[in-house]
Parts: C-alpha cells; structure tokens; sequence
C-alpha cells in the first residue's frame, strides 16, 4: 500500500500534465494472455529455446529499444486489455487508471477483481474497492512497458467517473490512432502521458500516430485544478499526423494550449478543433502545415475568453507553411463567439477559394480590427459574417452597422468603398 501512495504522490507532484482522449473498445474474449510461440523480445531467448532454469518467464530483461513482443502476444494483449476493461467496470465505475509496483493479492478472483493481460509477462489488472482505482502491474525487472498495438481509439472513451488516468507504464510505438482516446471522460482533471526518469520528462511514443481526432473531447473538468489547466503537445513527434478534428471540443475549463507540430493536416482536419472552450484563454500552435486543409468550420467557435490569436499570420518555416489558407473553401463560424478578441491579423491570407462564410466573425463583441493583406483585398461569396461585431471599425474609420453585416463588406475599408477590414 506504501508503494501505492509513492505512485500517487508522484502523479499530483507537477509532471507534465495532460487532458483526455478514444473510441469504444472492442469486446474481445478472455485468455490467459500467453500468446503463442516467441520470447517477447527477449534478448537472449530465441522461439527455440526456453529461458534457464533460475529465470522465471516474464522476468527476462530486453535491450533498450528491442521490440519486446511477438505480434501473436500484441493481439492476445490488446484483446485481454478490452475484456478487462469491461469486467473490472472501467467506464461504469473505475475513478482511477494507476500503474503500481505492488502485485495483487493471490486471493483476488479472476475476471471480477483482477484480470490477467498477460500470464507468461505477469501483467496484471486489479482494482480496489475501497476506491475503485484500477491498477495495472507490471513486474519492473523486465523492463517491458505494456503494449497497446496499434491503435488506442475510444481507449477511456465515456468513463462515467474516472478522475485520473497515469498511461506512463505503456508502450505506444505502434499507435497510429488516437481517435477519441478520453472523449467524454467528463470527470477527467489529470492524465500523464509519460513518466519522469532523472528529472527529466519523458513522453509517450507518437511516431507513428496519424489522428488524434476528438482525443480529449468533453473532457470537461480538465484544467480545474493545479497545473492541468495547461496542455503542452510540443514535445510530441506528430511528423505524421494528418488530422486534429474536434481534438479540445467542450474542454470547457481548459486555459492554455501549446502545439508544436511539424504536421501537415489534411482536408477537414482543423475543423472545430477549439469549438467550445469557453475559458481558453491562450492558444499558441507553431510550424503548422495547413497547405492541404480544405475547411476551418468552427475551430474557435465560442471560444469566449480567447483575446488573441497572433500565430495566424501567415509565414514560411523551414520549407513548410503556418496558415496557408489557399486552398481551404469553409471558413463557417471559425471565429464565431470569439467575444474577448479584440484583433485578428490575417495577413498574407489568401482567400481566394472561399466560398462558405456564414457566421465568420459574428459575435465576435470587443473585435475592433480585422486587418488581411491588401494584395487579397476582396473576400467573395455569400452569407452574414458580421452579427453583432459592435466595436468593429475598418481602417478608413467605417464603423459597424446592424444593418450591414453580409459579405458585401468583407473588404478593405476606403473611402467611397466602405468594409470592415483594414489593409496591411
């Protein structure tokens, strides 16, 4: 029990803090665990051969960065992990996901109070009743991180209750979704996506992660207390993903987000990815390709604390854009109940594929400026993009008017041509 304690101690004590994330989990049947054939990655164990005879199976070290399990034990794994998480009652009941050191006790019954992932690596799922935490244990001699294959999609997706999810005993190398991994968790405060090691944080494996839609959607408690109110993503590898739709959707308490990414989004990827952070009060994304994104629909849609967004300026890093918006069409409601905002600078946006508009800027009520590259002067198409903007004003002093809040003023401000933006 002590050594559950350490554990919890260690999670409040300010690592690197996260929020919540998949789609539901396959019903998958029981099984010991054991796979078939292989060694897990041992060493110096081959399908041949069986480990000596003072060395108990799972307790075999691997070398660092070996691949410690057969695809037979991934599948085996993965699927013994959906069936206990159904037995043990994670999205019903469970109010905690804790790695510990201590094993479980030897009277505990099978498929009720604990679950076997693995019985030849000792992998274990256990819960305790007098809080209801699940703990997975994992013996430390072999060095061998829990797998979840290739994909982590709906993983806590609707856990009812859960509060606290610690995923840095898990190895996620393969993972190429993480699509509504904490979707819905709404009791969700804290999440560790990695573990400390000699003061120095280590993340959990997304080299490979290609979606990371709706990832922590509904989480809506996350950011109420300590430093959970900030989730950092810059030190995540995502060369290769290709959308975040809806990623923060309704993680109404979230303050600040910071996203460095070389990724290249694709198509409808950034759709809504901010819609209903009603208390974001940062956002800070570099090194974004946006070349390929076809809509923004929603992305800050009632973002209503949100002040500034200065990283929309368009430039060019290291051969790859952030915010090139020429061929993206939808720009519905991308800013819609931004009611703190007081400026947006589009410079260099060119718009020119434009078509759907409805509602770009409306509600935006301390938005005062618009300013877009004067090169791009005219924005065409249809539809109301300006419903009570009341304190905007173009650059050549033409002030909003409730009777005018269509398309036909989504242009520069001169005189004799009066419009809302102003001209850089």
């Amino acid at each position: 029990m002590k050594k559950m304690k350490k554990v919890l101690a260690l999670l409040t004590a300010g690592a690197l803090m996260f929020g919540c994330m998949f789609t539901s989990c396959s019903n998958g049947s029981s099984g010991d665990g054991s796979g078939s054939g292989g060694t897990g990655g041992n060493s110096t164990t081959t399908d041949d051969t069986k480990p000596t005879d003072d060395t108990k199976p799972g307790d075999e070290t691997i070398e660092e960065g070996e691949y410690p399990y057969t695809e037979s034990e991934v599948a085996q794994i993965t699927t013994n992990i959906s069936e206990a998480f159904i037995k043990l009652k994670l999205r019903t009941k469970a109010t905690a996901f804790l790695p510990t050191e201590t094993a479980p006790a030897a009277n505990l019954t099978e498929g009720i109070e604990k679950y076997t992932i693995s019985e030849k690596y000792k992998q274990v799922f256990y819960i305790d009743p007098a809080t209801d935490t699940i703990y997975y244990y994992n013996p430390a001699a072999s060095k061998r991180k829990m797998t979840l294959g290739n994909t982590a999609a709906g993983l806590f997706m609707n856990c009812q209750k859960i509060t606290k999810i610690d995923l840095s005993g898990f190895d996620t190398r393969d993972v190429t979704s993480m699509e509504n991994m904490f979707k819905d968790c709404k009791e969700l405060i804290f999440i560790q996506l990695g573990e400390l090691v000699d003061n120095y944080y280590h993340v959990f494996n997304t080299d490979k992660v290609t979606t990371m839609e709706g990832m922590f959607s509904g989480c809506e408690k996350y950011g109420t207390v300590g430093l959970t109110n900030q989730v950092r993503l810059q030190d995540l590898k995502t060369d290769n993903l290709t959308s975040v739709r809806e990623m923060f959707k309704d993680c109404k308490n979230l303050r600040y987000i910071s996203f460095n990414t070389r990724a290249k989004i694709e198509g409808t990827g950034l759709e809504g990815m901010f819609s209903g952070c009603e208390t974001l009060h940062g956002v800070f994304i570099n090194y974004i390709d946006t070349s390929l994104v076809t809509s923004f629909e929603d992305m800050f849609l009632n973002c209503k604390k949100l002040k500034t967004l200065d990283e929309l300026k368009y430039k060019k890093t290291d051969d790859k854009y952030n915010w090139d918006v020429s061929n993206v069409t939808n720009f519905a409601r991308m800013f819609c109940g931004c009611e703190s905002i007081e400026k947006l600078e589009l410079s260099n946006w060119d718009t020119s594929k434009g078509s759907k508009w409805d509602d770009m800027f409306s509600y935006c009520h301390n938005l005062k400026t618009i300013q877009v590259w004067t090169e791009y002067p005219t924005w065409t198409g249809d539809g109301d993009v300006f419903r009570e903007c009341w304190a905007l004003e173009g650059g050549n002093g033409t002030k909003w008017d409730g009777h005018k809040i269509s398309m036909w003023h989504a242009h520069v401000d001169e005189k004799g041509n009066p419009g809302y933006f102003t001209g850089l």
